[in-house]
């Protein structure tokens, strides 16, 4: 198997290395993506534009108005001086929150009783909004604890919650988001390179050459991966090692145990991309299927939304997706450093998922050529290099229509493909390429008897038909044109018998 698995690594590999273009967008690309993203998505909302009402405009309200500043989720952008300029401001997107605080705020808390403020928050984005509401009850909680501790002489609360938040301290957006972009950016780059692979060699017309090699399925379908591996441990690299340095993401965990999944996992994308390769016909409907493939993958693995708070029929639907474990792989170890006592079983998805997409990638492919494929390229192939069902047609009526004409040029009538060679394609069978002593010589046939090719003998008097009735079309007409009358048409004369000749 190796003696044939090596000539195809290499072929992709050279492949790969002459379109430098391509093998540097595949390594420059990611790099752009995590920095442009990386410090893009935020999940901490901060800063919001926020217009204030003051009516009181004592001490005490520019006090609470500084106390919702200093929050840092509230930003002052400007002051208005009635509720429809406040209304106006929050409506064209020019602030996303107001404060209000009414004339009577001073007095109130000077009487004891309940002073109100209120915010108005624009929910039209939930998670803003949500970010600006838990900010403004904090806010009031400390009001309240600090207004009743002064109220009741206590230097302390009665009940005092600790919160200890564990391997991100800072809850800081990279530490979870930079982890996230290792698994998307795999995903994306590995499932579209293999997902054009085999339609590429479809479309290019090198695919007949692949086919009649006597490289199994198996075989093809691993050398098409095996190049683009290393291909996704190097992009891995230049992204982690941009987060450790750029973002200052952790990494406390077992670099090697990462590596050593992210080699499954990048096998897995890679077979994924190749069976959807084997589903298509075009390099266009192998990018469509492909980004319908990745957009789930961003939006029920976890990524961007926790899955905790999707439908419990999208969190089973998530489980089915390979980065859905994998970024849990990857912030274990990056954030956590727990060890494979606590990954096994993402471990253990992900290399069922890789086997099970090579072997379908394998039933998937056939070595043989389509049906309708070009039949006058295939009529002219050399007979080891096309691989053709049994009932495969060469020449059909509708691709190939010949003039036939006599010598004197009068008669002219249309051939068409299924008369050429007629009476000649019924008397031969198609026989299996490891029939033939020739076949077995250079170990064709090997797998499972699917190489079929059609009698030699039978295939090239039809190609050597069309070839050639082809070309005289253009000569029949050359000796009329060149031919000139040397003598008149013969007539008989009366001779006399001393004009004769001696014989």
């Amino acid at each position: 198997m190796m003696s044939r698995f090596w000539p195809m690594f290499r072929k992709e590999f050279v492949q790969m290395r002459r379109d430098r273009l391509t093998l540097g967008i595949m390594i420059g690309i990611p790099v752009v993506q995590l920095l442009l993203f990386g410090y893009a998505i935020q999940t901490d909302v901060r800063n919001l534009a926020t217009v204030v009402l003051d009516q009181s405009r004592t001490p005490e309200s520019r006090d609470v108005i500084a106390a919702f500043q200093n929050t840092g989720n509230f930003r002052i952008v400007a002051h208005v001086d009635d509720r429809p300029a406040l209304d106006r401001a929050i409506a064209r997107g020019d602030a996303q929150a107001g404060i209000i605080v009414p004339y009577d705020y001073p007095r109130r808390l000077g009487r004891g009783t309940t002073a109100t403020l209120q915010v108005i928050v624009d929910a039209g984005d939930p998670l803003a909004s949500q970010a600006a509401i838990s900010a403004a009850a904090g806010v009031a909680q400390v009001r309240n604890l600090a207004i009743l501790s002064h109220a009741t002489g206590r230097a302390s609360v009665p009940v005092e919650v600790r919160v200890r938040p564990r391997y991100n301290p800072g809850l800081r957006s990279p530490n979870y988001i930079v982890p996230g972009l290792v698994g998307v950016i795999l995903t994306i780059t590995m499932v579209l390179i293999t997902a054009m692979a085999i339609v590429r060699e479809r479309e290019r017309g090198t695919l007949e050459q692949l086919i009649v090699t006597p490289i199994t399925k198996t075989e093809l379908m691993l050398g098409k991966i095996a190049p683009y591996v290393g291909v996704g441990l190097i992009q891995m690299t230049a992204v982690l090692a941009l987060g450790r340095f750029v973002f200052d993401v952790p990494l406390t965990g077992n670099v090697l145990l990462l590596y050593t999944i992210a080699l499954i996992f990048v096998v897995a994308s890679l077979a994924l991309g190749l069976f959807i390769s084997t589903l298509v016909r075009t390099q266009q409907q192998a990018m469509q299927v492909s980004f319908f493939f990745v957009l789930p993958n961003i939006l029920l693995s976890g990524f961007m939304f926790p899955r905790q708070a999707m439908p419990e029929v999208f969190q089973w639907m998530g489980l089915l997706l390979p980065l859905t474990h994998f970024l849990k792989v990857l912030r274990g170890i990056l954030l956590k450093g727990v060890g494979l006592e606590a990954l096994w079983q993402e471990v253990l998805v992900l290399a069922g998922f890789a086997a099970l997409m090579i072997v379908l990638s394998v039933r998937r492919f056939r070595k043989t050529l389509p049906r309708h494929a070009d039949p006058i390229r295939l009529a002219f192939l050399p007979p080891r290099e096309r691989s053709l069902d049994l009932g495969e047609e060469i020449l059909r009526s509708q691709h190939l229509r010949m003039r036939e004409r006599d010598d004197a040029g009068r008669h002219t009538r249309q051939l068409t493909g299924a008369e050429i060679g007629e009476g000649v394609a019924r008397q031969h069978q198609a026989e299996t390429l490891d029939e033939l002593p020739a076949a077995r010589a250079i170990r064709l046939g090997q797998d499972e008897r699917e190489l079929v090719a059609a009698i030699a003998g039978h295939e090239v008097r039809r190609a050597d038909f069309a070839l050639h009735h082809r070309a005289d079309l253009g000569e029949h007409p050359v000796p009329r044109l060149l031919a000139q009358p040397l003598v008149d048409v013969p007539q008989p004369v009366d001779v006399e018998d001393h004009d004769r000749e001696a014989q």
